[in-house]
């Protein structure tokens, strides 16, 4: 067996021995709670917390919020998927996919696979050690800068001038791998 077989065949050691003990671990409340086992609740809740735990007052907690729940799924079944495009929700909506692009806006997926690119196009193993460690160097300057900038500047423009900065970068380089020369490949 190899030693990369024998590191995945460690990982099931632990759910080899934990499976035949799980009829122990007790039940969840809020299953318990949405499948209408109010009397198991509070036994559950009690294996759960110690004795100082008010087990009463977390119950009516767990309760809440289900009911809470139930009634926030009643209101939204008629809501639709076009919903999300109107109003409030079309401003909530525009916001999640900015947080979720902005890390590829800039470059996050090409930095974590920069230093396999870089090799791969033609530059030396050791120059491409040399440019991850300026590049980590860089980030924790610009990370330390960012801190005393942004409460004065604001995040917005922070922002949008490091996805203008990487698009003039990625542009450059762009443009520079038209060229095979070992300038234009650094």
């Amino acid at each position: 067996m190899a030693l990369s077989q024998l590191f995945f065949a460690v990982g099931w050691c632990w759910p080899a021995i934990l499976i035949p003990f799980s009829w122990l671990i007790p039940e969840s409340p809020y299953y318990l709670i949405r499948n209408g086992g109010n009397e198991k609740v509070y036994q559950s809740l009690q294996k759960l917390s110690n004795s100082q735990t008010n087990v009463a007052a977390v119950l009516a907690g767990i309760v809440e919020i289900y009911n809470h729940e139930r009634e926030t799924m009643a209101i939204s079944k008629n809501i639709g998927f076009m919903d999300c495009f109107r109003g409030t929700d079309w401003r909530r909506t525009r916001i999640i996919i900015y947080c979720n692009a902005i890390s590829q806006m800039v470059g996050a997926t090409f930095l974590a696979n920069g230093p396999y690119f870089l090799i791969m196009a033609g530059l030396n193993p050791s120059n491409v050690g040399l440019l991850v460690q300026l590049g980590i160097a860089f980030s924790i300057i610009s990370t330390l800068i960012t801190f005393g900038v942004m409460s004065v500047v604001g995040h917005r423009k922070i922002l949008l001038f490091s996805v203008a900065g990487s698009l003039l970068i990625f542009l450059t380089m762009g443009v520079a791998s038209c060229f095979s020369s070992k300038t234009s490949l650094w």
